[in-house]
C-alpha cells in the first residue's frame, strides 16, 4: 500500500486499432487524489483525445483518451506526487463501441521502477464502464466489517451494470437480490417515477441483524410528499410490521427512519423536507447500538433516541421493499444511488468516511 505510481496497461484493440483509457482514480478516505495529476504514456498521446482526460475526475465523460498510434501493448502512468495507503484504485473504461475488447493490467509502485501487479483481467467492456478495486477485485472504499446488504447504482448486476436488468444485485455476498419493477436505470442510480415503480424481495432476506445494526441510503428526492413514500423498507413477513429501520416520507414532509419491534411499537427519527431540499442529496444513516438509536445525514448527527429502546431486534423471515411496497402503493419519486446494511453499529468516524466515499464515487455534494 506504499503507492506513488499507478500504471495501467491495455492491449491492442482489433476493432479500431487503438488502446483506450477513460479514468484512473486513487481513493483515500473518499477523496480522489489522482485528480489533476500528470499522465505519461508509453506512446505520445493523441491530440484529439489527450491523456489529461484520464485524471480529470469526470467519470461521466464517455469519450476516451488514446495514444497517437497503436501497438500490441501500451501503458499510461500516473504520478500521485507522494506515497499513499490507498483504499481503492478505480479503473473506468468507456467505449463508444460496445464490441471492444481489452486485456487490462494495473500495477502500483513506490519508485516507478519496481512494480506490483494488482489486477489482470480480460473482458468485454460496454459503454457504461465499471469500477474495479485493484487490491481485492471488489469495492472496499466503504466500511466492510459487518456489511450484510449492499445495492450499488453503478454495479447493479455485480462487477458490471446493465440498463435493462430487472435485478438489483446484492454486492455483500449475502444473496439479498431484489427484483426491479418499472424503475429505470441511469448512469449511477435507479429512478422511481412516484407512480408505480418499486423493487422488492417478498421473503427470505437475510441480515443476521441483532440489537446492533446500521442502515444507510443515498438518494435524491424529486417531489415534496403529500402522502407516504417508501424509500427503503424492511418488513416482518409474518406480521407485516416494519422493523429494524425503514426509511419513509410521511404526509407532513417528514423524512424519517421508523424503527419498530416487528409487531406494534415504533419510534421515528429524522428531519423535515423543505421545498429547497428537492434535488439535494441525502445519505440517511440509521444506527442501533443496543438501547440507543442515532440518525445521521451526510455523515453528521441529526437525531437520537437515547437509552429508551426497550425491545430487542427480531430476525424472522424478512421482506425488502425499495421505492414502494407494490405498484402504486407508497410510491417514492426520485433517485436511489446506494443502500447498505450492517449487522453492527458503525462509529461516527465510519459514518463520515462512508459519506465521503459516496461523495467521491457518485460525484455528489
Amino acid at each position: 500500500n506504499n503507492v506513488r505510481y499507478i500504471k495501467d496497461c491495455s492491449s491492442y484493440n482489433s476493432f479500431s486499432k487503438f488502446n483506450y483509457w477513460s479514468e484512473i482514480q486513487a481513493i483515500v478516505d473518499g477523496v480522489n487524489i489522482a485528480k489533476g495529476k500528470v499522465v505519461i504514456g508509453t506512446t505520445t498521446e493523441s491530440s484529439a483525445e489527450p491523456y489529461s482526460r484520464i485524471t480529470d475526475g469526470d467519470i461521466n465523460y464517455v469519450y476516451y483518451a488514446t495514444p497517437s498510434s497503436a501497438s500490441i501493448n501500451q501503458c499510461v502512468t500516473v504520478d500521485l506526487g507522494n506515497t499513499y495507503d490507498l483504499d481503492e484504485i478505480a479503473i473506468w473504461q468507456h467505449f463508444k463501441d460496445p464490441r471492444s475488447f481489452y486485456d487490462n493490467v494495473t500495477y502500483v509502485s513506490s519508485n516507478n521502477s519496481t512494480w506490483k501487479e494488482v489486477i489482470n483481467e480480460a473482458a468485454i467492456q460496454t459503454s457504461n464502464g465499471r469500477r474495479i478495486n485493484a487490491y481485492t477485485d471488489t469495492y472496499n472504499g466503504y466500511a466492510q466489517d459487518g456489511l450484510v446488504l449492499w445495492y450499488d447504482g453503478y454495479a447493479n448486476t455485480g462487477h458490471t451494470r446493465s440498463n435493462s436488468s430487472t435485478t438489483w444485485k446484492d454486492l455483500s455476498g449475502t444473496g439479498n437480490d431484489v427484483t426491479v419493477s418499472g424503475a429505470t436505470w441511469y448512469h449511477n442510480y435507479l429512478y422511481f417515477d412516484g407512480v408505480d415503480d418499486y423493487a422488492y424481495k417478498t421473503s427470505g432476506a437475510i441480515y443476521n441483524i441483532t440489537n446492533e445494526h446500521t442502515i444507510e441510503v443515498l438518494f435524491q428526492p424529486a417531489r415534496i410528499p403529500t402522502d407516504y413514500q417508501v424509500i427503503f423498507n424492511t418488513t416482518n413477513v409474518g406480521t407485516a410490521v416494519m422493523q429494524y429501520g425503514s426509511l419513509w416520507f410521511n404526509s407532513s414532509q417528514y423524512l424519517s427512519y421508523q424503527n419498530a419491534d416487528g409487531y406494534s411499537t415504533r419510534i421515528s427519527q429524522g428531519l423535515t423536507l423543505l421545498e429547497t431540499d428537492l434535488g439535494r442529496y441525502f445519505l440517511m444513516t440509521n444506527i442501533r447500538d443496543n438501547r440507543d438509536y442515532y440518525v445521521y445525514n451526510k455523515g453528521y448527527f441529526i437525531d437520537d433516541y437515547h437509552r429508551r429502546v426497550s425491545w430487542d431486534a427480531r430476525t424472522p423471515n424478512e421482506a425488502i421493499y425499495i421505492g414502494g411496497v407494490s405498484a402504486g402503493k407508497y410510491s417514492f419519486q426520485g433517485k436511489i444511488y446506494s443502500i447498505r446494511v450492517y449487522n453492527r453499529a458503525l462509529i461516527e468516524e465510519e459514518v463520515l468516511h462512508n459519506y465521503l466515499y459516496d461523495k467521491q464515487t457518485f460525484n455528489i455534494e
